[in-house]
């Protein structure tokens, strides 16, 4: 009888697409070309996974952010498949650490500041460690 060995699959980084509520706080990207994905308040939404990006929702309801991803795109087409939801939607307080700078980054870029709705979401919903992050990097708000 033939045993079954684990081995780890190394991931080459690289590039994705993603998109951050201004209402809600969630960010969410598409796992695979049919993942048509909505934040919690259903006021923007994100489909297409690595073929192409398709947005819905008004330009202010949305920041797009640029992440860079280290799980194979067969773990996300199958977290999407089998309807798992470990990865592709992350609301306020559960963002992943590695995204969290290119969140903050992409909104100021936009915005030079988060909209009231976003930072009481914050406030609400977001670890100490989250809420600590967003005081050093967003200097003239308060969460």
């Amino acid at each position: 009888m033939a045993s079954k060995t684990n081995k780890k699959v190394t991931v080459e980084p690289y590039q994705h697409t993603g998109m951050v509520c201004t209402h809600c706080g969630t960010f969410i990207y598409s796992r695979a070309g049919h993942d048509f994905i909505s934040c919690t308040c259903g006021k923007c939404s994100i489909d297409g996974g690595f073929g192409y990006i398709r947005v819905l929702g008004n330009e202010d309801d949305y920041v797009l952010v640029n992440i860079t991803l280290n799980v194979s795109k067969g773990t996300l087409y199958d977290d999407w498949n089998y309807n798992q939801q470990k990865y592709g939607k992350y609301p306020v307080g559960k963002w992943p650490k590695e995204f969290q700078l290119n969140i903050i980054n992409a909104f100021n870029a936009k915005y030079n500041y988060f909209k009231p709705s976003a930072l009481e979401k914050i406030k609400e919903h977001a670890s100490k460690e989250q809420k600590d992050f967003f005081k050093k990097i967003v200097f003239d708000q308060k969460v």
